[in-house]
C-alpha cells in the first residue's frame, strides 16, 4: 500500500469532519468551505496492435476519478476571493489520491475573474472543449497525436465577460524545477516554460457559437517552440447540436499537426444523451524524413442520467487508425462502460 497517499488521503479526512466542510459550510461573516468529485470507474476494453504494442485487455479501471476542495470569502460588497485544490483519486484498486490537478487561488468581480496557479488552460476552455466533448478517449487525437492541451501549470490566467463575448488570456511563466515533458511525449498539461494564450467566443443568433484560440509555449531542450491555433464553431437546435473544430499545433524544426473534429449530438429525453464524432490529424513533418500516415478516429458516447442524484451510466468508444504519439504508430480500439457519481 502506498503510505504517503493513504497518509494524505485520512488527514484530509479527518480535517473535513472535524470541519464539517464534507456536507459543505457557508458561514455567517460570507466565507464558505465545501467539497466535491466524481468517482468514475469501468469495464475497460482495451486493444493497441502496431509498434512496440500488442495490448489486448480487460479490466476495471479508474477513469479520471477526482476530489476537490473549494473556499471563498467576500472581500468587498463586489469582489470575492476564492481558492481551489483538485487531486486525481484512484478508484480501482488501493483507494488513494494521486497527483494534483488544479490548485489555485484567485478574486473575482464586476472586472472578471483572476487566478494564479494549476488550472484548465485558457485554450481547451475556449476551443478545445468543442473539439474534445468525450469524458476521456477524445484525447486520443486531442493531446496524443495533435499535442494539444487540457490543463496548464505555471499560469496566471484573466477572463471576463461582455455580454455574448467570452475572453480569456493567460501567460505562464518558467519552472526549472517542474519543465514540460520530454520533446515527442504526448501530455495533456503545458507548463513549465515561458508561454501565452489568448483566446474569445462569441455566441450569434442565440444557438449559434464561434470560438477561437492561440497559444505559444516556449520549447524544452531540443525541441522547439510550440504554436497552437484553435478555431470551433457549434450549433444547437432544440434537442440537437452539432460542432466543427480545426486545431493546428506548429513545432520548429519537427513539423506540425492538424485535427479536424466533428461532432454531432442530441439529448433524447429522460436523462438520455449521446454523440458521435469523426476527427483526423495530418501530420506534415519538416527535415524531409517522410509525413506519418495520418490518424483517424471515430468516437461514440451514450449517457444516461439517473433522476438528478449526480448518478449516470455509459458507454464511451474510440476506434482509431495510425495514432502516431511522437514516437511509435499503433492502431488504438478502446470501449468503456462506467459508472459515474458527481458529488
Amino acid at each position: 500500500m502506498n503510505f504517503k497517499k493513504t497518509t494524505l488521503a485520512t488527514a484530509v479526512g479527518a480535517t473535513l469532519a472535524i470541519s464539517g466542510v464534507a456536507s459543505g459550510v457557508a458561514y455567517a461573516d460570507g466565507h464558505a468551505v465545501g467539497v466535491y468529485g466524481r468517482l468514475n470507474t469501468a469495464i475497460n476494453m482495451k486493444e493497441k496492435d502496431g509498434g512496440p504494442f500488442d495490448e489486448d485487455s480487460t479490466n476495471v479501471s479508474n477513469i479520471v476519478s477526482r476530489f476537490g476542495v473549494k473556499a471563498s470569502a467576500p472581500i468587498n460588497a463586489s469582489t470575492t476571493a476564492f481558492g481551489q485544490y483538485e487531486w486525481s483519486v484512484n478508484s480501482d484498486d488501493e483507494v488513494g489520491f494521486g497527483d494534483g490537478r488544479q490548485a489555485l487561488v484567485g478574486v473575482r468581480g464586476d472586472f472578471g475573474t483572476a487566478q494564479i496557479g494549476q488550472m484548465w488552460s485558457t485554450f481547451y476552455n475556449i476551443v478545445g472543449t468543442h473539439l474534445d466533448p468525450t469524458v476521456t478517449l477524445g484525447a486520443v487525437l486531442y493531446s496524443t497525436s495533435a499535442r494539444l492541451p487540457y490543463r496548464t501549470s505555471n499560469a496566471i490566467q484573466y477572463s471576463n465577460s461582455f455580454g455574448a463575448v467570452n475572453v480569456s488570456a493567460e501567460f505562464r511563466l518558467a519552472d526549472e524545477d517542474h519543465p514540460d515533458e520530454a520533446p515527442g511525449a504526448a501530455t495533456e498539461k503545458i507548463g513549465g516554460t515561458d508561454g501565452n494564450a489568448i483566446g474569445a467566443s462569441f455566441t450569434l443568433m442565440e444557438n449559434l457559437l464561434l470560438a477561437v484560440a492561440v497559444d505559444n509555449s516556449d520549447g524544452v531542450g531540443l525541441a522547439g517552440d510550440e504554436t497552437r491555433t484553435g478555431f470551433a464553431a457549434k450549433w444547437s437546435q432544440d434537442n440537437w447540436w452539432a460542432s466543427f473544430g480545426f486545431a493546428e499545433t506548429d513545432i520548429d524544426d519537427e513539423g506540425t499537426a492538424e485535427q479536424t473534429q466533428f461532432h454531432v449530438g442530441a439529448d433524447f429525453g429522460d436523462g438520455l444523451s449521446g454523440f458521435i464524432g469523426f476527427g483526423t490529424v495530418v501530420y506534415d513533418a519538416d527535415g524531409g524524413g517522410g509525413d506519418p500516415d495520418d490518424t483517424d478516429a471515430t468516437t461514440l458516447n451514450l449517457t444516461k442520467k439517473i433522476g438528478n442524484s449526480g448518478f449516470r451510466v455509459y458507454y464511451e468508444g474510440v476506434l482509431a487508425g495510425d495514432v502516431f504519439d511522437g514516437t511509435d504508430v499503433y492502431d488504438h480500439d478502446q470501449h468503456i462502460f462506467g459508472a459515474r457519481l458527481d458529488f
